[in-house]
């Protein structure tokens, strides 16, 4: 389950690389179905059985979130960049 995430993640994390993400060959990752699906799918996540395990899951994909913008900031590649995980700020690219 946390590979399949983690790959998925990494594709919409390409969207970003896109001029015109819509056009992309990850493009279908933006579809309004497939959009539905991850919704459902992190909501399966987050309020499964364990109450400790939703917690894990989101330290998680903070530490991912930080991870990948330390590989887009490596290649110099300019994206919408997350500067506070609490409030989810985003501050667009120069």
């Amino acid at each position: 389950m946390l590979e399949t995430l983690r790959v998925f993640t990494f594709w919409t994390l390409a969207l970003l690389a896109f001029e015109d993400p819509e056009n992309s060959p990850f493009g279908d990752l933006l579809d309004l179905s497939h959009r539905q699906k991850v919704a459902s799918e992190l909501n399966t996540a987050f309020l499964g059985e364990d109450q400790e395990v939703p917690i894990s899951k989101l330290a998680y994909l903070l530490k991912f979130i930080l991870w990948a913008q330390d590989e887009l900031d490596k290649k110099k590649v300019k994206y919408p960049r997350m500067v506070d995980l609490a409030t989810a700020t985003i501050d667009d690219p120069k």
